[in-house]
């Protein structure tokens, strides 16, 4: 389904196509591992100072860019459109923590987050739902330009969100 879905969106962009075909290319064999396969914000629970990670069933063997973008993606809807005060906090600091990825992935999981976005909107998970036509062409040309920058590996770009661009800096 999302892959239906973004090429119905932007099959005739050939750049945002490319990126779309990126994104569900086969896994980079040197990052193979277990994933969690839906790592979102919606999948934690927390109480006290414990946290813990839910909702396993999408567990399988594939490629980390799917877990971290998941849980990017999360957190930048949160603070690009959902306007949660601490997202953008979290963001960084997840991706610092994590650290640098080469490229590849880092244009792999660019594309995936575009991919993200869409379903966020289609499956009607952003603002519990209520999210306003404007709003979802706003997401969607959000979507696009990921999907376009991800296509072209467009390296400034990146380094220019000041957010994403993290994951090359310590290259």
């Amino acid at each position: 389904m999302p892959y239906e879905y973004a090429m119905s969106l932007f099959g005739d962009d050939p750049l945002a196509r490319a990126s779309v075909l990126d994104a569900f290319s086969p896994d980079h064999p040197s990052r193979l591992r277990i994933i969690h396969g839906d790592y979102t914000t919606r999948n934690k629970s927390q109480e006290n100072i414990s946290l813990a990670i839910v909702d396993w069933e999408l567990c399988r063997y594939g490629c980390v860019t799917e877990d971290v973008g998941f849980i990017i993606t999360s957190l930048y809807i949160q603070w690009r459109f959902e306007d949660t005060p601490c997202a953008e906090l979290i963001l960084r600091e997840f991706i610092r923590g994590y650290g640098p990825l080469d490229e590849p992935l880092v244009f792999r999981m660019v594309g995936l987050m575009g991919i993200h976005l869409l379903m966020w909107e289609k499956l009607g998970l952003m603002s519990g739902g209520n999210v306003d036509d404007a709003r979802v062409q706003e997401l969607q040309a959000h979507a696009k330009n990921f999907f376009i920058n991800g296509a072209q590996k467009n390296r400034e770009w990146l380094l220019d969100d000041g957010v994403l661009g993290d994951f090359l800096r310590a290259e």
